[in-house]
Formats: structure tokens, C-alpha cells, sequence
């Protein structure tokens, strides 16, 4: 469309000029231009009125001479004036100027696979901006992304290079080559790479914090001592100890994302995850979707599996995946009580090592079939709930899994209680009977939707006269008041959000 439109403009002025050029052809003879006699009768030089801004005299000597005014022999009627002469210089040296730049692949050309000339000048625009001074070696290098090493005013700093013209994908060329939207996807990319390395961060869970973000290029924490990159997990050395203890640390990082975060990693194993000052440090999240994702599930499993699978080889009892993937989905178990739940089935799962053959080949039956069995998230995608409740209710046995992610009874009765420690339960026994006392009466007066004082008891009867509809109507607007008087406002909730953060960062 751009070059069609110069060609249109072009034409256009091309056309207009000739235009112009006839008129002033019209309106001009020779000897309007320039008085001569005939041959053979010249008047004198003093007899015109030579008007011009530079020597007279040497003007004069070019008109009787014949240089300059006087005009070609082959040429009848042909001069311009100064402002068509000006317009068209003015149009040549335009059309010069915004002639279509031809792409090379000098203009794709890149070092180590990465770094192109709008990559560098991306690194050169955080350079100016104060956010690194320099740029070292190379860290890692992956499928679709380079990690360097840079120095600041704080420290080192890892910077993130998405690959643009050079990737180890196979056949690539022909889904990309003269696409724009492959070159704003990767920029999209990376932002959701920053975006959930942010989100990830502000909840506490281990993993490179975020510095900036331009186009392809993410600036993170650098996770390594003295110039050196930390290993990835897959090159560690421990003892089983450290192995079983890092297991239960992966399996609370993989439940505080689902659950904190609301976020799904999608890829994590062995090469995703940095041992650095004996913590595990997630990375690589830029392929990470939501909890509610039509694919959030089917991901999460992949990763319990990869996860199970590393851990397995270096000797450590493991949980099936379909127990992994309860604790980590599991809606009912608190924060605080979640590292004792992962006790307790670690403990359980020993207990359970010495199966016979049977049992052993029913169970990995039954393991496979949960990696592959589709699960529902909501209860609303559930087609065929009377039918599953009538048939757990006649003793069947049925192989139904959404009763894992909705928080519900195995039986399909009802929601499951929360698990209480032991020490809680002593010290709350008498307090549960009196709000299993209150919760009775508030349940009778709201009905099936009873959840104590949250709901309204102004509820619209059926048939009701207009006096009562009035009176009713008031005493909502009385209870909507009362609930403006104690909500609190915007302002104070961002202020208490920005100190949070701040005394985070201190």
C-alpha cells in the first residue's frame, strides 16, 4: 500500500507540473523574453531595462553574447519561471528522500544467533536509560532465547535476548518470513515473561525478579556468585536427604503457583529450575497460563509427571501423580496446613511401598489413565452429574476426577471440610459448637442459599403486596448504608498495597 501511494503521489505531481508548465508556455513569447532586433539592427545595451541582483555589467555581456537569456535555437517556446523551478527541485530532492527503503539480509544479520541490529539497539537504549553499563558473556543459550550476563550500578544482572531472525526450529522460514505478527509476538512474549515473573514475585516464591522490560529484551536478577552463573537442577550433586527435601520445597512451589499466583508454569522440569544458595528458583515462565485456562490441567499433570520422574531417578519416594495433582489442586486445604498435608502423604506413600504385583501393575493402570482422562474445572461443565451421584450412591465404582479440582466429597454429597491440625482442634472444639449452633438458625432463615450474615434476609416473597414490597425495599437501601459507612476506600486500600511493598523491599 506504501508504494503504491508514492507511485499514486508521483504521478500526481508529475501531472500538475506539466499542467503548469503549458500555461506559462502559453503566456510567453520571444520576444518577451528578451527584446532582439532584427539581425543586423541592434539596439544598444542602454536602451533596456536589465534588472537582475548580481553585476550589471557582466549580465549585459551575457545578453549580447547570447549566453543565458537568450534561448536555444532548437527551442521555440520553452522557459520556467522561478517558482515552477523551485517546486520541481523541491519535489526531485522530496521524492529522493522518500523513496521505499530496499531490506536486505544484512538487516536480519545476527551474533550468536540472537543479537540483530534492532536487538542491539534495544541493549543500547537500557544502557542509556541507566539500567546496565555493560553487556559480558553469554550464560545460556536456548531454543528461542539467549540469557547474558551485564553489570549495573546495583550488581550483575541477567539479561534475556529473544531470538528474532535465527531460531532452531525446523521449516521456520516458511510460517515467518515477511510477518510482522511474528515480530510483535515475540515482543508479546517477553512481556508475559516480565508480567509473570512480577506476579510470581509479589507472592513470595522463588524466582528471578524482574527488573525491565523493551520489546524482546527481559532484564532479570542474576542468580550466580562471582561472575558465574548457578547450575540448573539437572547438574546438581546432593545427598537423599537434600533430595527429599527439595521435593516437598518443588511441590510447595508448584501449589503456590496454582493456588497464589493463579498460574500454571506448563513447563517445568529439571532444566527450568536454578539451584542457587540452596533454594530452587523457577524460571522460564513466559509460557505459563492461567489456573482456568482450557489447557491449565492437561499442563499441570505434564509437570507433576516431569517432576515425579527426575526426582524418582535420584532415589526419592515420590507421590503418584494423581496425588500430586490433588494436593497441589486441592481448594480446601489452608497455606498454613499445606506443608503437614504433603507430610502425611509422603508418610502414607512409604507405607505403601511394599505392594504386591497386582496391586503394583492396577495402580501405574490407573496412573496412566489419569494423565490421559479429561477433567472439568467447573461444576458447569458437567454433563452428567445425576447420573454420576445416582450411580456412587448405588455402590458403583466410577473413575470421575472433577471432584478433585471443585473441592468435593468422593461420594459427591457435598463440599469437603477443611482439615484442621490436632493442635487446633482441641482449642476450637468449643467455639465449633457454638457457631454449629448459629449456623443452624441462619440457615433456616436463609433457606438453601443460607451462608449466615453474608446473605440478605430481605429476600422478595412471592406474591407480595405493594406495602410490603415498599417496606422491604427500605430496609435493603438501610442495609446497603450501613455497609457504606464500613467499606473502606480506594485510596487507603492502593496506600496499604504500596506500603506492603515497600516493606518488602526493605
Amino acid at each position: 500500500l506504501l508504494k503504491i501511494g508514492c507511485r499514486i503521489l508521483c504521478t500526481a505531481v508529475e501531472v500538475w507540473s506539466e499542467m503548469e508548465l503549458s500555461k506559462n508556455l502559453a503566456s510567453l513569447t520571444l520576444d518577451s523574453v528578451m527584446p532582439i532586433s532584427p539581425a543586423g539592427d541592434q539596439k544598444p545595451i542602454d536602451d533596456f531595462d536589465v534588472v537582475c541582483a548580481h553585476d550589471g555589467e557582466e549580465n549585459d555581456e551575457n545578453i549580447t553574447s547570447g549566453d543565458g537569456s537568450v534561448l536555444p535555437e532548437d527551442v521555440e517556446e520553452s522557459m520556467l519561471n522561478k517558482n515552477m523551478r523551485q517546486a520541481l527541485e523541491i519535489h526531485e530532492r522530496n521524492t529522493d528522500e522518500n523513496k521505499h527503503r530496499i531490506r536486505d539480509k544484512q538487516d536480519r544479520a545476527t551474533v550468536e544467533l540472537a543479537l540483530d541490529l534492532r536487538t542491539r539497539m534495544n541493549i543500547f537504549k537500557l544502557i542509556q536509560r541507566g539500567f546496565i553499563s555493560a553487556v559480558h558473556g553469554c550464560i545460556s543459550t536456548g531454543k528461542e532465547a539467549n540469557v547474558y550476563r551485564a553489570s549495573s550500578k546495583h550488581g550483575d544482572v541477567a539479561v534475556k535476548v529473544y531470538r528474532t531472525s535465527v531460531m532452531t526450529f525446523k521449516d521456520r522460514d516458511r510460517y515467518i518470513s515477511s510477518e510482522y505478527r511474528y515480530e510483535f509476538f515475540l515482543n508479546l512474549w517477553a512481556e508475559k515473561e516480565y508480567r509473570n515473573l512480577k506476579r510470581i514475585d509479589n507472592v513470595d516464591i522463588a524466582c528471578p525478579t524482574p527488573l525491565a522490560q523493551l520489546e524482546n529484551v527481559v532484564l532479570m536478577q542474576f542468580l550466580g556468585e562471582k561472575e558465574k552463573a548457578s547450575p540448573l537442577l539437572k547438574d546438581v550433586n546432593l545427598s537423599p536427604i537434600e533430595w527429599d527435601y527439595h521435593y516437598q520445597e518443588i511441590c510447595m512451589t508448584l501449589r503456590g503457583l496454582f493456588n497464589k499466583c493463579k498460574l500454571v508454569h506448563a513447563d517445568l522440569s529439571e532444566y527450568n529450575i536454578i539451584f542457587h544458595n540452596m533454594q530452587l528458583f523457577v524460571i522460564d515462565v513466559a509460557q505459563a497460563v492461567e489456573h482456568d485456562d482450557s489447557y491449565a490441567l492437561e499442563f499441570l499433570r505434564r509437570d507433576c509427571k516431569q517432576l515425579n520422574k527426575f526426582f524418582s531417578k535420584r532415589g526419592v519416594t515420590v507421590l503418584t501423580v494423581k496425588e500430586l495433582f490433588q494436593f497441589v489442586t486441592d481448594p480446601i486445604v489452608k497455606e498454613d496446613e499445606a506443608y503437614f498435608k504433603l507430610a502425611e502423604l509422603l508418610e502414607s506413600r512409604q507405607n505403601q511401598n511394599s505392594l504386591s504385583d497386582n496391586d503394583a501393575a492396577k495402580e501405574a493402570m490407573d496412573e496412566e489413565v489419569f494423565k490421559l482422562v479429561h477433567i472439568e474445572q467447573k461444576l458447569s461443565e458437567v454433563l452428567t452429574f445425576e447420573r454420576d451421584y445416582e450411580s456412587v450412591q448405588a455402590g458403583e465404582q466410577l473413575d470421575v476426577f472433577y471432584p478433585i479440582v471443585t473441592g468435593m466429597k468422593d461420594d459427591l454429597t457435598g463440599a469437603k471440610v477443611s482439615v484442621k491440625s490436632s493442635s487446633d482442634s482441641s482449642e476450637e472444639s468449643v467455639a465449633g459448637d457454638e457457631e454449629a449452633a448459629t449456623s443452624k438458625e441462619a440457615s433456616s432463615a436463609a433457606g438453601c442459599f443460607g451462608k449466615g450474615p453474608s446473605v440478605s434476609l430481605n429476600l422478595r416473597q412471592r406474591n407480595e403486596s405493594p406495602n410490603t414490597k415498599k417496606a422491604r425495599k427500605k430496609l435493603v437501601k438501610l442495609e446497603q448504608r450501613e455497609k457504606r459507612q464500613e467499606k473502606l476506600s480506594k485510596y487507603y486500600k492502593k496506600r496499604k498495597q504500596t506500603l506492603c511493598k515497600l516493606a518488602k523491599r526493605k
